[in-house]
């Protein structure tokens, strides 16, 4: 019976938990002692009736202690409530404002009758508008602002503690406002009536919305006649009264007064009275221009042999007629009289171009000729074709190939500068003496060949020199050709080519021996070949010319002891 009241307990405290976020259960454990006697069979020895000891079973009772382990559930308020009595109530750790109350934790809610405004505030609620100048002080109450009261009609109108003047009404406390139709006019310090667009000339405003012509003026009607009447609405006008009537081109200005008609001035004499006839003639504001006349107001008509010309953000002006083309490069200043542009001048009568009458007048000049070229602009030339325009403003021509040592002196015609010499179209430079065992790269200057370097002799700069890497005791005859003196042989030591002592010998012998052949060695007669250039000639097999001493001297001194040429 016990447990299962603790069972429906606990079903009615979960239920509680589910249903209502106030209140929250909390468990504990514990445990219950209890005893009582119960009764059992407990075995016995007796005699039996023969006295023979025997096992009996009998009915006893004992003390039983029963343990009974239990869980209890308490009901209690769940976090953010606290306990008030028997219920749990939320908690707002900030308080709430006026007219609310806390019913969610940390959260305020308006009373009945009032509305949040702000997350902070509430404010009454008055389910009708309290209309203009009324606030809702309490739910479903309105009171007219300071400065205002409630009238019958249960508006709230303002309070003018002094009373507003003619036309006018309180509209804000202390404030007075003029009606509608009229406006507060400072120095009469009153509201006087207004005429929203104003009354045209010679009328002024009678009422709102109302004028009425001057005194010395009268009623015309866009669609009658001069009338007697008054007052006029805005299709109407009123004009003022000349007894006697004005003269041609002028008009009743003021009552009994003329003056001549916009556009026109009146005639005057030496004093600046009006004339006895009160002609008025037309005004132009703007002079008219040369050679026109004022025949309108603001109207200029040219003269005869002119024409009115309007040209945008210009002033018209009276430009002459020419029967030429004078529209291009030149200016008609005159009737038929054409004047050139500077740079431009008249076309001779002799040519073609001034027969036909659509030709321009004026032709472009330049003062060069414009040789080679057509002048299109004054001192501007287009050149033919061939022909390029140079610094100096002159057409120049062109050489395709260009002229390089030279200057182009017709279409891809060269002339070459001095010391150099014209070869298939080309400049190529000239040496004297021509150079030898080298080439001419610019006037007189020589490069010598491979294996070749400049004489020693500064008097011979035309002249190239073989050149061996060692040849000691020897000649250079031709490039890494080393020719030995009689007597000597040549040997190869190392890298160099050294010209030592023969041990025996009964001929006169020289051996030459090529730099890239060090191990054959070739012996050669004397033979002299004489050109015309007077130089010795050696060919590929490196023909020797024995000479003694006394002639080697006399050679390097007079003349070129050899030349080797291409094969």
């Amino acid at each position: 019976m016990l447990l299962k009241t603790i069972l429906a307990l606990s079903l009615l405290l979960t239920v509680i938990d589910l249903t209502s976020c106030q209140w929250c259960t909390k468990q504990r454990y514990e445990t219950q002692i209890y005893g009582g006697w119960e009764s059992y069979a407990e075995s016995y020895w007796t005699k039996n009736w023969i006295y023979i000891d025997v096992i009996r079973t009998r009915r006893a009772e004992r003390w039983v202690v029963h343990y009974n382990y239990v869980t209890k559930t308490e009901m209690i308020c769940c976090d953010g409530y606290r306990m008030n009595g028997n219920n749990c109530e939320p908690i707002c750790l900030s308080g709430c404002q006026a007219n609310s109350r806390c019913t969610n934790p940390n959260k305020c809610t308006c009373n009945s009758g009032y509305f949040s405004s702000t997350e902070t505030t509430c404010e009454p609620k008055c389910t009708e508008d309290c209309g203009p100048h009324s606030t809702c002080t309490q739910p479903e109450l309105c009171t007219c602002d300071s400065g205002y009261t409630k009238v019958s009609s249960g508006a709230c109108e303002p309070i003018c503690e002094e009373p507003c003047s003619a036309y006018a009404s309180c509209t804000a406390p202390n404030t007075c406002s003029c009606l509608t139709g009229y406006i507060f006019n400072e120095n009469l310090s009153q509201c006087v009536p207004e005429c929203q667009n104003g009354c045209p000339l010679n009328m002024y405003c009678q009422s709102p919305n109302q004028c009425a012509c001057r005194t010395g003026y009268r009623l015309q009607s866009n669609t009658t006649d001069i009338t007697e009447a008054s007052t006029v609405s805005y299709s109407e006008s009123c004009v003022p009264i000349c007894s006697a009537g004005c003269p041609a081109n002028s008009e009743c200005y003021a009552p009994e007064e003329c003056r001549c008609t916009e556009g026109y001035t009146a005639l005057t004499d030496e004093d600046g009275q009006l004339s006895n006839t009160g002609e008025c003639v037309p005004v132009c504001v703007d002079q008219c221009p040369e050679h026109a006349n004022c025949v309108r107001p603001n109207e200029c008509i040219c003269e005869f042999g002119y024409e009115m010309l309007q040209p945008p953000q210009h002033r018209p002006y009276c430009q002459a007629l020419c029967t030429q083309n004078c529209e291009l490069y030149g200016k008609c200043v005159a009737p038929n009289l054409c004047e050139c542009f500077v740079g431009y001048a008249h076309v001779n009568s002799s040519t073609s171009a001034s027969t036909d009458p659509q030709a321009p007048y004026c032709q472009p000049v330049c003062s060069n000729g414009c040789a080679h070229g057509r002048c299109v602009a004054p001192e501007m030339c287009v050149c033919h074709s061939g022909y390029l325009m140079g610094a100096h403003g002159v057409c120049e021509p062109i050489c395709a190939g260009g002229c390089q040592n030279g200057r182009c002196i017709d279409v891809n015609v060269c002339a070459c500068d001095d010391g150099y010499q014209l070869t298939a179209h080309i400049c190529t430079p000239m040496c004297w003496p021509e150079c030898v065992n080298g080439t001419c790269i610019a006037p007189d200057q020589c490069s010598c060949n491979e294996g070749y370097v400049r004489s020693a002799n500064i008097t011979q700069p035309h002249i190239c020199e073989p050149y061996c890497a060692s040849c000691n005791g020897g000649y250079c005859v031709a490039p890494s050709k080393c020719i030995c003196p009689e007597g000597l042989e040549l040997t190869v030591i190392g890298d160099s080519n050294e010209c030592t002592a023969i041990p025996t010998t009964s001929m006169t012998t020289i051996a030459t021996t090529d730099d890239t052949t060090t191990s054959e060695f070739e012996t050669t007669t004397t033979e002299i070949s004489s050109t015309t250039e007077g130089t010795d000639l050696f060919n590929e097999t490196a023909k020797i010319v024995l000479l003694t001493e006394n002639d080697l001297d006399k050679c390097a001194v007079m003349c070129s002891c050899w030349k080797t040429h291409s094969q």
